[in-house]
């Protein structure tokens, strides 16, 4: 939606303070924008005499005459002309540093003036243009340094104008009582109206809104037809919102100006303010009858196109305008940025807002629409960047982008402050207490954030906004049951709507209930056929069934609808990688990318699959590609710093991920990116700076804590690994906490210490985190009769929790109880029958009594996850002792090719090799599997394997 509500200090910048002659244009463009900034320049006083050079006097005469016509360019030209007549002439080139800078060409109006200062023209020709040429520049501190403090004896109108440049470079530097010292001074001088209306603008910017108006009525009884006191009553009166009475003296303006564009200008900001915008249009037409191709009358024009959705006129309205206006002030470049955006010309939108930051760094609107844009084009850090100087803002809008920022970051300590720092700020909109419950998700607090999103859920359960993510955080948490309610009332809101049957058929994809997941996408599908998502995650579902083919055919459904949809080829791809069709997967990802040119995402994917198989110069090329497309994209630049690691070359390695935290200063991972280089390294000192820093700044994550712990414990400095884990513990107290300590204990071969903290944090609050904790380390203790009691007590009270279940088999499985296993994994495909490791478990345990279902079981695993070793080598197992040798030999290859270094797997190919006649392929597998010291299962038939072999 556009936003253009051009504020009434856009037309008062152009005219406040100016000098109005007879027939004079005085802002023609907005040369006296100087951000809030009251123009102190007049129309210098020129003479020329008949003893200049030849044809100087008829070039000032040409240039008088256009500006009596409004044509300032023309007169530019005029006195161009002059000066290269006569170079030393100082009040020729006064003029014309006086007209550049009615042109907004500060830079070049400041060159003539003081050029024309050092060539003789007097201060008081010279200085009230110079002091605005310089204020409009953001030289404040300049000017004071160059034009010191006038003695207080000094009465001259030198000392006034000096006094009164001072006043306003002190407000634009943040001192603004010296400011008004400096203007009462000023005043005691010479008390006109010009200078009291530059006394009512520091006042105004203060805030101080009775003196404003105080001074401004003072300088209307002065000057009552005087147009920057008309001005200052218009700027004041909209301050308070009276509108209607500004336009009262906004029509007394262009009636003592009728001849004249810029009261026509300050009447169309009252009248767009106001919503009349077809009587600013009268005013916009009026104005370029007059002067066509007037910039400050095309920019209203613009602004109108705009404003009545004409967007395409609008834009072209806006490539019109000279580069200068445009830069002229922060008002112009802001508007013109959102009408460029609005028009879909995101980069150009995010240039010119850039160059209003550059060029007005204390312009915080532009800095706040330049983050929100760099946000919606998925620059986080740039969006950081630029968003900085407002950290200590009491702005909520800027609060809330900081939050979203370091959201994006994953960095959701700090989001999660700033988003709480927006709500207390007064931003309370449910869109911001949904990112703060998010955050808080993110940074572990799962309950605080159902709790937050709970409470905005019963306000409004109709809102999907809502309570779509209150169904994933409920989803996250295993509350399947709660998250069923939210998405079935949901659902009743909006029969009609595929929306919230998609949030169904996700919640019953999480309770592993696939077959009713299908059958909901499908409803969804029913209500809107070209319903995407659902498609999705039907195919989604359908691969965790093993059905890989009804997979592929609903992608190449989404395909046929979006043929240039290029996640479903990534996904396409996906399916491939876990089928073993190598050739496929780089088909697809290079016609995803061929689709979809400015996607980084297939080349990242297909960079990422070669550096898996290990052949790093096409991973090293397509990341490479991706850079190409976007030379700032951290996970092209962080992958390929991986495949530097991963071919050996570390210190090349090390250096990329340099450039990726100096471009990510607050970016955790990077951080550990650098650090895991270093210490491959050996830098120690390096490495230990670097997984510091990672948890500094993300505080709440779990792998830069466990990094920095690990890697302490490695290195001798116990203090610092326990200290790490200390911290966290002090700063969020709860289940992660203790589980963290305690695992750090057992690093550091403090088991009893870690038993007893597990033990205390349990009895005070029992969760799933803590006991698979406690069980494991118990385990590890060798105290199996406290893990299974643990295990046994849980389930007594949390019969259907199938991670548990699935733990106490296994448990149950390493203690021999086989029957006691058995029941555990059969009670879990009841519940969930597409779990692979349940699968892979009960058809290994009723191999002998039951090997059709076994390897039926097993079969349906190894479809659902074709590319994991461990159930890959269960059934070319369980197919050798069923007699099915080549295929058993084919997947007992494969499996070992996934995961060589499995003894299991190991010595399960080397009987298959040799009852295959492959015993020369066999022989020097078994001689390196004996000779590693690995221990598994069957190394006592392998020892007499080799000893017949002999």
């Amino acid at each position: 939606m556009s936003n253009f509500k051009p504020s009434f200090a856009l037309a008062s910048r152009l005219l406040l303070g100016a000098t109005f002659a007879a027939g004079f244009v005085v802002a023609d463009t907005a040369y006296a924008a100087l951000d809030n900034t009251p123009a102190i320049s007049g129309k210098p006083d020129l003479k020329v005499s008949g003893t200049e050079a030849p044809g100087l006097r008829n070039m000032v005469e040409q240039s008088q005459a256009a500006l009596r016509k409004g044509d300032v360019k023309t007169a530019i030209i005029y006195l161009k002309n002059a000066v290269s007549m006569a170079p030393k002439n100082g009040q020729v080139r006064a003029e014309l540093g006086y007209l550049l800078l009615r042109t907004g060409d500060a830079a070049s109006a400041e060159r003539e003036l003081r050029q024309a200062r050092a060539d003789g023209a007097p201060d008081q020709m010279v200085l009230p243009s110079l002091f605005q040429a310089m204020l409009t520049r953001g030289k404040e501190r300049e000017l004071l340094e160059q034009f010191a403090d006038p003695n207080a004896g000094d009465k001259s109108v030198r000392a006034a104008d000096v006094l009164r440049a001072r006043a306003i470079a002190l407000q634009k530097i943040g001192e603004p009582q010296k400011a008004d010292q400096a203007m009462d001074r000023s005043l005691a001088i010479r008390r006109d109206a010009p200078s009291l209306l530059t006394r009512a603008s520091l006042a105004q910017q203060q805030g101080d809104l009775a003196t404003a108006q105080k001074v401004t009525d003072e300088a209307l009884k002065i000057a009552p037809t005087d147009a920057g006191a008309l001005m200052m009553k218009i700027s004041l009166l909209q301050s308070v919102g009276d509108d209607k009475a500004a336009l009262g003296f906004a029509d007394q303006l262009v009636k003592y100006y009728p001849d004249t564009a810029a009261p026509k200008v300050a009447r169309i900001g009252v009248l767009l303010k106001l919503k009349q915008d077809a009587k600013a249009e009268a005013d916009v037409k009026a104005i370029l009858a007059k002067q066509p191709g007037l910039p400050i009358g095309v920019y209203y024009q613009a602004i109108i196109k705009a404003r009545a959705k004409d967007m395409k006129a609008a834009w072209k309205l806006a490539q019109g305008l000279p580069p200068e206006f445009v830069r002229s002030q922060p008002a112009i470049g802001i508007a013109l940025a959102q009408i460029a955006l609005d028009s879909g010309n995101k980069e150009v939108a995010h240039s010119l807002l850039s160059s209003v930051v550059t060029q007005y760094p204390k312009e915080d609107e532009a800095r706040l629409r330049l983050g929100a844009l760099r946000l919606q084009m998925k620059s986080p850090q740039q969006a950081l960047d630029v968003l900085d100087p407002l950290k200590n803002s009491k702005d909520a809008r800027a609060m809330a982008l900081l939050g979203q920022a370091y959201a994006r970051m994953r960095q959701y300590s700090q989001a999660t402050e700033y988003f709480e720092k927006a709500s207390r700020a007064g931003l309370s909109s449910d869109v911001l207490k949904t990112q703060l419950a998010l955050t808080e998700l993110k940074s572990g607090r799962s309950d605080k954030a159902i709790s937050q999103l709970t409470e905005l859920n019963e306000n409004n359960p109709q809102r999907a906004e809502t309570a779509g993510p209150l169904i994933a955080a409920l989803l996250q948490a295993q509350r399947f049951d709660e998250a069923a309610k939210v998405a079935d009332k949901l659902a009743a809101s909006a029969p009609k709507n595929p929306m919230p049957v998609l949030y169904r058929g996700q919640v019953a994809m999480y309770k592993g209930d696939l077959a009713k997941a299908v059958y909901l996408f499908d409803a969804a599908l029913k209500l809107d056929p070209k319903f995407i998502p659902a498609r999705y995650y039907k195919a989604q579902t359908l691969s965790a069934q093993g059905k890989l083919g009804g997979a592929k055919a609903e992608l190449n459904a989404i395909l046929k609808q979006d043929p240039k949809n290029a996640l479903a080829y990534v996904k396409l791809a996906q399916i491939s990688i876990s089928e073993g069709r190598d050739a496929d997967v780089a088909n697809y990802l290079n016609t995803a990318s061929k689709v979809s040119p400015k996607d980084v995402t297939p080349r990242l994917v297909l960079s990422a699959y070669y550096l898996s198989h290990k052949k790093f110069k096409e991973a090293e090329g397509a990341a490479q590609a991706a850079l190409k497309i976007a030379p700032d994209n951290d996970e092209a630049t962080a992958l390929l710093g991986q495949i530097q690691f991963a071919r050996g070359s570390r210190d090349q390695a090390a250096a990329t991920f340099r450039r990726l935290v100096t471009r990510l200063p607050q970016s955790s991972g990077a951080q550990l990116l650098l650090g895991n280089a270093l210490a491959a390294n050996k830098d120690r000192n390096g490495a230990i700076s670097a997984f510091s820093r990672a948890t500094e700044l993300d505080p709440t994550s779990m792998q830069a804590r466990n990094t920095l712990i690990d890697y302490a414990v490695q290195v001798g400095d116990k203090d610092r690994a326990l200290a790490a884990a200390k911290d966290f513990a002090t700063a969020y107290p709860g289940a992660a906490a203790d589980v963290l300590t305690a695992e750090t204990l057992m690093k550091l071969k403090r088991p009893d210490d870690a038993k007893a903290l597990l033990a205390k944090s349990y009895a005070a609050s029992p969760s799933q985190a803590v006991l698979l904790a406690y069980e494991r380390i118990s385990l590890a203790t060798g105290d199996k009769a406290k893990a299974r009691q643990l295990l046994t007590d849980w389930l007594r009270k949390n019969p259907n929790d199938v991670e548990m279940m699935k733990e106490y088999g296994s448990l149950l499985l390493s203690s021999g109880d086989s029957a006691g296993a058995r029941q555990q994994f059969e009670a879990v495909l009841k519940l969930k029958p597409y779990d692979v490791i349940a699968l892979n478990n009960v058809g290994w345990m009723i191999q002998k009594s039951d090997p059709k279902r076994a390897i039926a079981l097993v079969s349906q695993a190894a479809k659902i996850q074709p590319q994991s070793a461990a159930v890959l080598d269960t059934l070319g197992w369980l197919k050798w002792n069923n007699n099915a040798k080549d295929e058993a030999l084919a997947l007992l290859q494969r499996a070992y090719t996934l995961s060589g270094n499995d003894p299991d797997i190991t010595y399960h190919l080397i009987v298959a090799l040799d009852g295959s006649g492959k015993r020369e392929q066999a022989k020097p597998l078994l001689t390196k599997l004996l000779s590693s010291g690995a221990q598994f299962e069957d190394i006592a038939a392998a020892k007499q394997l080799a000893a017949k072999w002999k």
